[in-house]
């Protein structure tokens, strides 16, 4: 596609929509809630159905969706997903996907593989970048050329290392290896996987790690030509697009080669049982005790998802039961102490065919399992009993239709796929399960009604709903040193059994995948593959409009005047940049105490009530960054860091949120122990089981930690700094010192710190959130020196134990036994319970304000998304690789991720980074470095966002008109350029 055209309008009520011969138009839908009309074609000669959500949204997308049914687990549906998009037809390169992602403005870009169905979707602003996408994933989904080369790399595949031993590779089988080394992964798949033995969701789409071998390649081919056929496909469309064009264009492109087909791919009802059952199931676990705990999960089968009345009434049940520390299951697992806070799968699962509620404690001994099953059965009984309240229930209503009514900059597209997908892969109309407002409406009526509605469904779907299993996790009793030995021992049985001639096959086979993953596309491939070009990039960044005005103490308020749907945002950033270092590490435990505590006359439970009826939603936070001259944060040593609470409300309900939250900054009760030590719980567990999925981030961090102030800080506050120092502390023990700790920081943060902030909405509600904000400033400015606003005391009377300021070497012994770190500068290695590692390593960068900047920028791009990517991912077997440089503190990180070779992936950054040095980038690929580099940037924002991140510009002083420089620096980037950046990197890392 190179030829632009015309955005498409959505068609008046009784409009007539656009139709095609190659389609039958089967329905036009009115969808309120989305000021959107839906439009339902079918394919005429193979059944393909297509559904357009149209409405006036820049943020268009497109998705192919495919019900695939896994025949057992060997991941195949998961392998595939990746596998189509490695060559297809028209594109025969090794890996497309990552092409387009090197030249797009994509707003999102992805393959999803899900229990029952593989998505495989896409989103741009630019209508010509969105028929680029389509026609790279349409081609690779219909046409794919399914290698056994690629099958081998993204699969599975025998090969040998360095010494000659035997190891098992692939992209998913590594993948799936990380996945499964973690306590919550595998409760989270357990859980739905037990409620459903004997249909395909009792299997893993994903794949289990042990049965992923023993997929053959043309159990892998067989699969695509069942499954992946227009006959079995749904088309969805999103947002300002052409359908008329879009049908044209599946027609002509797809669809067209395609006649009918009977396709077998539907999802059995699980037949009902009378009785609980307990299921168990085991994840590996480094060391004991307070590291090796386990979880407790009652999960129960809710019925069909299709329905939507049913699906809105359990969305409502789960918030109601669940959604806030304030929910009364939520409050009485919490306050039961069987464990130390939810267990990972704990809500409603709304993506199968039958809906799945869990709930459960995670922390516990597994000798507890019944006493929990016997708490949440007595809570539930008591619901059901006593009944819910009206607070509750209107709070749970009111947060239903708040999240309806809230628009999003980007994803919007993507949340209505979801759902319409609900309903539509099993036989119903994509509206069934897209409106809300009509079952909203008939929820509510119900609910006013029907006095005892929920009391009445928690009764039957849950006290007596036979059909439940009760999931205990536990530590596998094996060492983890003893599960690698005997991998690794029943591989060199393998290999000894392989005669000569199979051995030999075996090296031929890794040679050839070497040599093709080595060798570049060719010119002739790459020129068919479609690209935008810098003429369609905007030459003007996007400007948020606001005005400024002062508030006491010397802060300034940011006003917008926005069209936000009745909804009023308010963002508070207090500068805490002074803050003592002995307090600073518990400014993230203070964030979530703020919003979870309760009141001096009003329990938490029941201040979680009156945040649910009154907001859209409270947080607080920390941020930290090194700003430019100008900014309105008032940095300390280079650094600064904010206390940043977000608020947002319905116009309606802006006086009695704000009065609440108002309270809680200065009263927050900090003198409930169980609630502390419980938020410390949750805090400590959260970042636990975020270490092995997210171990990028939490690698990335701690590498820039010692090349930057703000890292440091960031690190000590959000990564291995902030877990070693929350394990560092005895729940029992410390609570009285972490508890003063903690009041000498907020006494010092409402006398020292002063307040910047951002207001946005329209007309009088607009006006009066200026007002509740300036009143606030004005009660907290000139307080300092008032009772407790000195420093913390120093004589050491409240030290609470935990890792020191971030950089040291010092480590508490024992405070984290599931991490443990050997120091040897400058390499830092920390051991997780996982059989794949996430490796990254900084360097000094350029800072944002210089063309440098911009120049790193897209050598950051291309190297994600390029050589660093193929050397990483598709030759080494990683699931991913990154790049990125942060202009703020003048920071660039490489990283990997779910990596089976450190060291191959260290020689890989540094060698990357020199041969670019020696040889850039050609002009097409710097091209297309910055148009994706631009298209990050040039992504729609959401009101609420639109507030936030214009405050976080004016906080750091990242002025429209540095950004104008920013933007015409990449417009000019050009090969020389490249090759400067990247020979600074290459002596960056070399000299670390």
């Amino acid at each position: 596609m190179s030829n632009r055209v015309e955005p498409y309008h959505s068609p008046a009520p009784n409009g007539r929509s656009p139709d095609h011969p190659a389609f039958e138009r089967i329905g036009v839908d009115e969808l309120r809630e989305y000021n959107a009309h839906g439009l339902w074609f079918r394919h005429r000669a193979t059944g393909c159905e297509v559904y357009h959500v149209a409405n006036d949204d820049p943020d268009k997308l497109f998705a192919f969706v495919f019900k695939t049914v896994p025949p057992d687990s060997s991941g195949v549906a998961h392998i595939l997903e990746h596998t189509v998009l490695c060559g297809s037809r028209r594109y025969p390169l090794k890996d497309p996907f990552v092409r387009m992602m090197q030249g797009s403005m994509y707003t999102f870009l992805n393959a999803l593989t899900f229990p029952d169905k593989t998505v495989y979707p896409a989103g741009s602003t630019v209508t010509r970048d969105l028929f680029n996408l389509m026609s790279v994933y349409g081609d690779a989904v219909f046409f794919p050329l399914l290698t056994e080369d690629m099958f081998r790399q993204e699969g599975h595949r025998l090969e040998l290392d360095q010494e000659g031993r035997l190891r098992i590779s692939g992209v998913v089988y590594n993948e799936m290896q990380g996945a499964y080394s973690t306590h919550d992964a595998i409760a989270g798949e357990r859980a739905i996987r037990s409620l459903f033995p004997d249909t395909p969701y009792g299997l893993d789409s994903g794949g289990d790690p042990r049965h992923i071998p023993e997929l053959t390649y043309e159990a892998f081919r067989d699969y695509h030509a069942r499954y992946y056929h227009p006959s079995n496909a749904r088309i969805f469309l999103y947002g300002d697009l052409p359908v008329g064009d879009c049908l044209s264009f599946l027609e002509e492109q797809f669809l067209g080669a395609f006649s009918a087909k009977e396709v077998s791919a539907e999802v059995p009802l699980q037949p009902r049982w009378q009785e609980p059952r307990p299921v168990m199931a085991r994840y590996p676990a480094e060391g004991s005790g307070e590291e090796a705990k386990s979880s407790v999960t009652l999960n129960w089968l809710l019925g069909s998802v299709d329905d939507p009345s049913h699906l809105i009434s359990m969305e409502a049940l789960g918030e109601a039961l669940l959604g806030t520390s304030g929910a009364p299951l939520y409050q009485a697992l919490i306050e039961s102490e069987l464990g130390e806070d939810l267990s990972g799968p704990t809500g409603l699962e709304n993506e199968l065919r039958e809906l799945v509620l869990s709930a459960g404690l995670r922390g516990t001994d597994p000798a507890r399992a019944e006493e929990i099953e016997a708490c949440v059965l007595d809570a539930l009984r008591n619901v059901r009993d006593r009944g819910l309240g009206h607070d509750v229930v209107e709070g749970t209503l009111r947060k239903l239709e708040f999240r309806n009514r809230e628009r999003r900059g980007v994803g919007n597209g993507l949340r209505l796929l979801r759902r319409a997908s609900r309903g539509w892969l099993h036989g119903h109309s994509p509206a069934a399960t897209l409106r809300f407002t009509e079952p909203y409406r008939e929820l509510r009526r119900r609910a006013e009604s029907e006095g005892s509605y929920f009391e009445r469904l928690v009764d039957e779907l849950l006290v007596q709903n036979g059909h439940r299993t009760t999931l205990t996790v536990v530590p596998d009793s094996e060492p983890a040193e003893g599960r690698r030995a005997e991998s690794a021992e029943r591989l060199a049985r393998m290999r000894e059994s392989l005669s000569e001639p199979e051995l030999h096959a075996l090296q031929e086979r890794q040679k050839r995948l070497e040599r093709i993953q080595q060798e570049p596309d060719s010119p002739e491939a790459l020129a068919a593959l479609p690209s935008l070009d810098i003429q369609d990039l905007p030459r003007e960044v996007e400007r948020i409009e606001y005005e400024r005005r002062s508030l006491p103490g010397d802060g300034v308020l940011l006003t917008h005047d926005l069209f936000t749907n009745a909804i009023v945002y308010i963002d508070l950033a207090l500068d805490v940049s002074g803050v003592p270092d002995r307090l600073r590490p518990l400014l993230p435990l203070l964030a979530e105490i703020v919003t979870e505590t309760g009141l001096p006359d009003i329990d938490y439970a029941e201040v979680a009530r009156r945040l649910s009826l009154h907001t859209g939603g409270v947080r607080a936070s920390v941020d930290v960054a090194e700003p430019l001259p100008g900014g309105l944060a008032r940095p300390r040593e280079g650094a600064a860091l904010t206390f940043q609470v977000r608020f947002k409300a319905l116009e309606r309900s802006l006086e009695e949120g704000w009065a609440l939250l108002r309270r809680l900054l200065v009263e927050a009760d900090l003198t409930d122990r169980r609630r502390v030590r419980d938020i410390l719980y949750e805090r400590r567990n959260e970042l636990k089981s975020a270490l092995v999925p997210g171990g990028t981030g939490f690698t990335a961090t701690r590498a820039a930690a010692q090349l930057s102030p703000a890292e440091a800080i960031e690190d000590e506050l959000q990564g291995f700094g902030q877990l070693f120092y929350l394990s560092g502390i005895d729940a029992h023990r410390d609570l009285d010192s972490l508890i003063e700790r903690l009041s000498q920081l907020r006494r010092w943060i409402l006398t020292r710190a002063h307040i910047n902030a951002a207001v946005a909405g329209s007309g009088v509600s607009l006006a009066r959130a200026e007002e509740l904000v300036g009143e606030l400033s004005a009660s907290l400015t000139g307080n300092e020196g008032a009772d407790g606003a000195g420093d913390a005391a120093s004589d050491g009377s409240c030290e609470v134990p935990g890792r020191p300021h971030a950089g040291g070497d010092a480590f508490p012994s024992d405070a984290f036994r599931q991490v443990r770190v050997s120091t040897v500068r400058p390499v830092q290695c920390f051991r997780v319970p996982s059989e794949v590692s996430y490796v990254s390593a900084a360097t000094r960068g350029a800072r944002l304000g210089t063309r440098e900047h911009a120049h790193e920028m897209v050598l950051a791009h291309i190297l994600r998304t390029g050589r660093l990517w193929e050397r990483i991912r598709m030759q080494g077997g990683a699931y991913g690789a990154t790049a990125s440089t942060n202009g703020l503190t003048g920071v660039f990180v490489f990283g990997s991720y779910r990596d089976p070779d450190i060291v191959a992936t260290f020689r890989s950054f540094r060698e990357v980074c020199a041969e670019y040095g020696r040889t850039p980038p050609d002009e097409s690929e710097i091209v297309s470095g910055v148009i994706g580099t631009v298209g990050r940037e040039v992504r729609p924002f959401s009101p609420g966002e639109k507030n936030m991140v214009s405050l976080k510009r004016a906080l750091y002083g990242v002025g429209d008109d540095l950004r104008q420089r920013r933007r015409e620096a990449l417009l000019a980037t050009g090969p020389d350029d490249i090759a400067r950046r990247a020979a600074a990197l290459r002596d960056g890392l070399a000299a670390s």
